[in-house]
């Protein structure tokens, strides 16, 4: 296995906790336009993979590479957007600037910015409440703003940690990744 035009590369991937083995010689390769998920049951090591191929966790043995990058460095480079699992809005803005804070920091243009934001919340079905309140909004619509902030501007890759916990309705279709 080799990384050639990879968006995500890991070969050999080993993470322990003590003496308890998560991910034992995980080798995965997931080329452009793929749409991968990771399925298994609970403490099957899912979400400690995905945290070392976003960054947040280092292998104990094995290689990742992201777009030919470390995770840290695409992360940082803003082309990976993560909602993580434990992820949780911030609940004292509103839809459309939760959005808009989180498309910013990932560094998009300043003037691609509105478009974005107003793609994605459309997208996830929240457009009758882009100017709602977080802490006011269900459980549900609380986790579909993450995934808006996510898919906002269209990163090369997204990760999504149990995407659709507490979501009770249908995403939109139309976005056309």
């Amino acid at each position: 296995m080799n990384s050639g035009d990879a968006v995500v590369w890991v070969e050999g991937l080993w993470k322990s906790f003590g003496s308890l083995v998560v991910n034992e010689d995980v080798n995965m390769r997931v080329g452009y336009g793929e749409v991968v998920s990771v399925l298994g049951p609970n403490g099957a090591g899912k979400t400690t993979l995905l945290r070392q191929v976003y960054g947040e966790l280092r292998p104990d043995r094995g290689k990742i590479s992201v777009m030919g990058m470390s995770p840290g460095k695409a992360r940082e480079s803003g082309v990976m957007s993560v909602v993580p699992q434990e992820a949780v809005p911030f609940s004292l803005l509103r839809v459309v600037e939760h959005v808009e804070m989180l498309v910013r920091l990932r560094g998009v243009p300043r003037g691609r910015v509105r478009q974005c934001v107003d793609e994605a919340i459309d997208v996830v079905g929240l457009g009758d409440y882009r100017n709602s309140l977080i802490d006011e909004l269900s459980g549900g619509m609380k986790r579909l703003v993450l995934v808006a902030s996510a898919i906002a501007c269209r990163p090369r890759l997204i990760i999504l940690d149990e995407p659709t916990v507490g979501i009770e309705r249908r995403i939109g279709g139309g976005f056309g990744m």
